[in-house]
Protein backbone atom coordinates (compact mmCIF):
# COMPACT_ATOMS: atom_id res chain seq x y z
CA UNK A 1 0.00 0.00 0.00
CA UNK A 2 1.38 3.41 -0.90
CA UNK A 3 0.52 6.58 0.94
CA UNK A 4 1.59 10.05 -0.12
CA UNK A 5 3.01 12.19 2.69
CA UNK A 6 3.07 15.63 1.11
CA UNK A 7 2.36 17.96 4.02
CA UNK A 8 2.25 18.03 7.83
CA UNK A 9 -1.57 18.25 7.71
CA UNK A 10 -1.73 15.07 5.64
CA UNK A 11 0.69 13.34 8.01
CA UNK A 12 -1.70 14.00 10.91
CA UNK A 13 -4.52 12.39 8.91
CA UNK A 14 -2.40 9.46 7.71
CA UNK A 15 -3.29 5.99 8.95
CA UNK A 16 -1.33 4.70 11.93
CA UNK A 17 1.22 2.02 11.27
CA UNK A 18 4.79 1.51 10.18
CA UNK A 19 6.15 3.70 7.41
CA UNK A 20 9.08 2.87 5.18
CA UNK A 21 10.50 6.01 3.56
CA UNK A 22 12.76 5.15 0.64
CA UNK A 23 15.46 7.45 -0.74
CA UNK A 24 15.26 9.01 -4.21
CA UNK A 25 16.14 6.57 -6.98
CA UNK A 26 15.87 3.47 -4.78
CA UNK A 27 15.30 0.46 -7.02
CA UNK A 28 15.91 -2.43 -4.63
CA UNK A 29 13.42 -4.83 -3.10
CA UNK A 30 10.67 -3.43 -0.90
CA UNK A 31 9.33 -5.69 1.88
CA UNK A 32 5.78 -6.93 1.37
CA UNK A 33 3.13 -6.28 3.97
CA UNK A 34 3.15 -4.34 7.19
CA UNK A 35 4.52 -1.07 5.80
CA UNK A 36 3.15 2.06 4.20
CA UNK A 37 5.78 2.80 1.55
CA UNK A 38 6.64 6.41 0.72
CA UNK A 39 9.31 7.51 -1.74
CA UNK A 40 11.18 10.67 -0.80
CA UNK A 41 11.83 13.22 -3.52
CA UNK A 42 14.99 14.50 -1.77
CA UNK A 43 17.51 13.16 0.73
CA UNK A 44 16.21 15.62 3.35
CA UNK A 45 13.29 14.02 5.20
CA UNK A 46 11.93 15.37 8.46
Amino acid sequence: MRHRLSSPARLQQAPKGRYLILPPGYEGNVPDGGYFVARARTNFVV
